[in-house]
């Protein structure tokens, strides 16, 4: 497992003419600038780092590294970041059911985003099982069963394009439908589910029968995309 240090930065003019074949630029420069805050006239480069890579799945796969050289008028400080280029493993037993609101509420780009995020989602577990439900007032399940998600991409891309808008956020309705699939599930058990955030009250009065069956649930509000663990 090799390492990317993003944080590592150097003059370009000094790096480009005896660069080492171990030191190899990262692209796209200009998308690492703008999310770091850099100006123009450095260059990052990606060093090969074996040792985080050896460790545990999690987050002992990130791992910080600072100095300090002290001149008679300054300091200079070097900060490293190293993160694994895949921090975690994906279960090999692992099942997880979707819900994806397609309530009137929503606008448009809200539900782009829960398409894209669910095919992203499909895109880092090709190998798991997945179904999809569609809810508004009831919830729907979009595949006649569990599907491999590489295989069942294409089929999910087009049943949550043809979700026509409905009245209804009942997102009780369809944790309790994601709990009833993943009840019988003896692997590893995932939920994502989308929401508007406009709760009916009594899911505040009732505890959800998915959280009894389901260890994680991931949620993701359709309006910020932020995501959560449930406990």
């Amino acid at each position: 497992m090799l390492l990317r240090r993003r944080a590592l930065r150097l003059g370009a003019r000094g790096l480009a003419p005896g660069l080492p074949q171990a030191l190899v630029p990262v692209a796209p420069t200009e998308e690492i600038d703008e999310a770091c805050g850099a100006s123009g006239g450095v260059g990052w480069i990606a060093l090969a780092s074996r040792a985080l890579g050896k460790r545990s799945a999690g987050v002992d796969r990130v791992g910080v590294s600072a100095s300090k050289l002290s001149l008679s008028s300054l300091n200079i400080t070097r900060l490293e970041l190293s993160l694994a280029a895949e921090l975690t493993t994906i279960p090999r037993d692992l099942y997880t059911v979707i819900v994806v609101d397609h309530s009137r509420s929503l606008t448009p780009a809200q539900r782009e985003n829960e398409r894209a995020i669910t095919l992203a989602y499909l895109r880092a577990v090709p190998d798991s099982r997945v179904q999809v439900f569609g809810y508004a007032r009831t919830a729907e399940p979009l595949l006649p069963g569990w599907m491999i998600a590489s295989r069942a991409a294409t089929r999910i891309d087009r049943a949550i394009r043809a979700l026509p808008p409905r009245n209804g956020s009942n997102l009780d309705e369809a944790l309790a439908a994601a709990s009833a699939w993943l009840g019988n599930i003896q692997g590893t058990r995932r939920v994502i589910a989308f929401t508007d955030e406009r709760l009916v009250r009594r899911i505040t009065m009732t505890r959800s029968p998915c959280k009894r069956s389901c260890p994680a649930i991931r949620s993701c509000m359709s309006s910020t995309c932020s995501a959560a663990a449930a406990p």
